[in-house]
């Protein structure tokens, strides 16, 4: 039976923080890969508390959504100032363009047709805390020049305003699309995709990272027992091993779907998909689904 890992150092929520380093986001082991980073045996939180990291993450579609979620998770967790608040996040690519500037940067009374009070945007909001932009790269145009001066000089206007407001914000930004090959289309600034791609973060597929498998799996059995009444406190040997040999199409998302239904279907502490007939291989092309 495989058993719950021991924390490598000074952690309050189990897995996640329980040796997180780089590699779960971008392998820190034999740097083969340009987009894969090494930083040598530091963990992510220390490095990002002592030099302001300000990655820019980028991955697949179907890799990001779920990874996206656990970075979050680990830089909500950063032992620094900014650790003490909430991580504020903006999904660029669900907000209409026309509302994205007064989402971001707020706005005065009377600024347009139904703004019937002065309201803060989300950068108000994240002062003293982090930004996190998701799918930066559906920003509209007409919004990066401002987006821009936030990132050079942590100032902007709101909506209808001549008051400059100064804020101190980390701005994280993740992305699906290469953004490169959005400047050279000429959809995306170039001056500020090289102010955001300080420090870049390619988050492979989960199949590249089948040693991260048996983390997860407790992080996900951790985060989501209760919800289901349940108390695991081991996972066969079998298990465990399918789950590392399976090819993971879906990336995060699916082995979060796979580890659900396995806690329905458990009875006791020992995690299990046999149940009433369920097979292994409909837990996974019911969970990929």
């Amino acid at each position: 039976m495989l058993e719950p890992r021991k924390p490598l150092g000074r952690i309050t929520r189990p897995a996640v923080r329980a040796g997180l380093e780089v590699r779960y986001v971008a392998k820190c082991r034999q740097v083969t890969r340009p987009e894969c980073y090494a930083i040598e045996g530091r963990r992510f939180d220390t490095l990002s508390a002592r030099v302001r990291l300000a990655p820019l993450i980028s991955g697949k579609c179907s890799v990001q959504p779920a990874q996206i979620e656990l970075f979050q998770e680990i830089l909500e967790s950063i032992r620094s100032s900014r650790g003490a608040r909430k991580l504020v996040t903006v999904n660029c690519a669900a907000l209409p363009s026309t509302l994205v500037e007064s989402e971001l940067f707020g706005y005065e009374r009377g600024a347009f047709t139904g703004a019937c009070q002065a309201t803060a945007g989300r950068f108000e909001v994240a002062d003293g805390s982090t930004i996190l932009l998701d799918e930066i790269g559906e920003l509209p145009p007409e919004v990066q020049p401002k987006l821009l001066r936030v990132v050079q000089t942590g100032e902007f206007q709101r909506l209808g305003s001549s008051r400059t407001i100064r804020v101190d914000v980390r701005i994280i930004a993740a992305t699906n699309r290469d953004l490169a090959q959005e400047v050279a289309a000429a959809r995306f600034r170039a001056d500020l995709y090289y102010r955001l791609n300080v420090f870049p973060v390619a988050l492979p597929p989960l199949r590249r990272r089948a040693e991260d498998i048996p983390l997860l799996v407790w992080h996900f059995i951790t985060r989501e027992q209760a919800g289901f009444g349940k108390t695991i406190r081991n996972v066969p040997d079998e298990l465990m091993s399918a789950l590392r040999s399976h090819h993971w199409p879906g990336n995060v998302r699916e082995l979060r779907n796979v580890i659900e239904r396995a806690l329905i279907l458990t009875e006791g502490e020992t995690l299990t998909t046999d149940w009433r007939g369920a097979s292994m291989a409909s837990i996974f092309s019911t969970a990929s689904a």
